[in-house]
């Protein structure tokens, strides 16, 4: 009887004893984000709660239509932690916001009534597509054009290309030093990915099928000599004797791990470059890949 008292007694104290609770460290994320980009973040349960540290830089909010997503947009440039509580634990991710930045220049009008344009992008990072909105000017400053299109395929640090058509009827009277063209808005479909740079495992090598005085054809050999499906933009750069640049024709591309191919469809009018002496092929391209950090 001595023992079983004992006993009760001891399981007595440990009942009464305060629970000591165990809480679950949260999980550390990070991403970067531009200006005006939207993500959410989940991990398939439902959420209780979202908070940002600072929500001038990252606002952070309950999906109304997902109740297992986390809404975030980036307003403006800086750092905030974004907090995020479910029903299966703790989040942290570290935002960083950057403000994206572009040089974009009408470089040049060619005999078939197009302006070649240029932009250089100089953020950190690749861009799926960006807006542009031009507006072209006569000798009077008489607005001849203004529109908006959207480019394909600029990697960081590198320059994209493409033209705008503004009849060939309106040449001799465009003032491109009137004229202006800028970035307006940006997209990167493939938020919460790394994209690499593999313009360099890309190899592009022309072969001229025929070549008259009115055009140039011509076969464009591709080979991906990357581990991985890349994506991206193919540049047919166009010189005259003193190797100054009088156009540019492109077309997208894409190839798989390994892939080599044929395309049979290069061609230019001689006619929208009179002064035409020499060819160069540059490529652009790039591979994604999750991210693990997010």
């Amino acid at each position: 009887k001595r023992i079983l008292s004992v006993f009760l007694a001891v399981a007595m104290i440990v009942t009464i004893l305060p629970q000591v609770a165990t809480t679950q460290a949260a999980t550390k994320k990070s991403i970067v984000l531009y200006k005006g980009e939207k993500i959410y973040y989940t991990d398939y349960s439902a959420v209780k709660s979202v908070k940002s540290s600072n929500s001038k830089i990252v606002k952070a909010s309950k999906d109304k239509s997902n109740t297992n997503h986390a809404n975030m947009v980036a307003k403006k440039a800086g750092k905030a932690n974004v907090n995020i509580s479910t029903r299966s634990g703790k989040t942290t991710i570290a935002v960083t916001v950057r403000s994206a930045k572009f040089e974009a220049k009408l470089l040049s009008a060619n005999a078939g009534g197009n302006i070649l344009v240029s932009v250089k992008n100089k953020s950190k990072d690749t861009f799926d597509k960006v807006t542009i909105k031009y507006t072209i000017k006569d000798l009077d400053g008489g607005v001849i054009a203004q529109k908006s299109e959207t480019m394909s395929y600029l990697l960081a640090g590198k320059v994209a290309y493409t033209n705008i058509y503004v009849g060939s009827s309106n040449l001799e009277n465009i003032d491109l030093s009137q004229s202006s063209v800028k970035v307006t808005e940006y997209d990167r479909t493939w938020l919460g990915y790394t994209y690499t740079d593999v313009s360099s495992k890309v190899k592009a090598t022309p072969e001229i099928t025929d070549e008259n005085e009115s055009s140039v054809s011509y076969n464009i050999k591709l080979k991906n000599g990357y581990n991985s499906y890349v994506y991206g933009k193919l540049y047919t750069m166009i010189y005259d004797a003193d190797d100054n640049l009088i156009g540019v024709e492109s077309s997208s591309i894409s190839l798989d791990k390994k892939e080599i191919k044929t395309l049979n469809y290069g061609y230019f009018s001689k006619r929208y470059y009179p002064n035409y002496d020499h060819m160069k092929l540059v490529v652009n391209a790039y591979a994604t890949k999750r991210d693990n950090k997010f």
